[in-house]
């Protein structure tokens, strides 16, 4: 899209004040491992959710997430991978894609049989489009997110981080329930 194309959309601010824009802004988090081949997760705050009246609500519409961070070194012998998780709870291991608490993920392997050494894997960079094909994004009804890494077959611990690229969405009280429930 264009830089200069302006998203016909309604976004009430404040009590009678209205937008025609919707100003996509950007979340960031960065996660270090506890340990080089160990699950790691941190929490994301996000924008609270705000009661505007008349039974709507601006919530955090997530569109893109980019993961990043650096390089992972492997053991060129037995191979390895480094996967990264963006979801809608708290979890104790990377989760398969088609779990519904998982928003978005990123996944990179490397398989080696008689190498000697080490190379080198980076998660950076990778994009994941979280919209339906029209525009409309992830809605996140909760107060956070969680970003959680892992790697196998590494020799240190390395750098993870994520960027959300999210707007403020007007929905029904009905639709604020629905994300609450997933």
């Amino acid at each position: 899209m264009p830089k200069s194309m302006i998203l016909n959309r309604s976004v009430v601010l404040g009590k009678g004040e209205n937008m025609d824009d919707v100003f996509p802004q950007y979340i960031n988090a960065i996660i270090t491992q506890s340990a080089a081949n160990t699950f790691t997760q941190v929490e994301i705050p996000l924008p609270t959710v705000q009661d505007i009246g008349g039974g709507k609500a601006l919530v955090v519409e997530i569109l893109r997430v980019f993961f990043g961070g650096s390089t992972f070194f492997v053991d060129t012998a037995s191979g390895g991978s480094v996967s990264a998780q963006l979801t809608k709870k708290t979890a104790v291991a990377i989760l398969e894609d088609n779990d519904s608490t998982v928003i978005a993920s990123c996944r990179k392997y490397k398989e080696y049989a008689t190498a000697v050494g080490f190379t080198e894997i980076l998660l950076s960079p990778h994009a994941v489009d979280t919209t339906d094909g029209q525009g409309h994004g992830y809605l996140a009804g909760q107060q956070k997110l969680f970003l959680g890494v892992n790697s196998v077959g590494c020799t240190a611990v390395r750098i993870s981080t994520v960027k959300i690229l999210y707007r403020l969405r007007k929905v029904t009280a009905g639709e604020l329930l629905g994300t609450i429930q997933e």
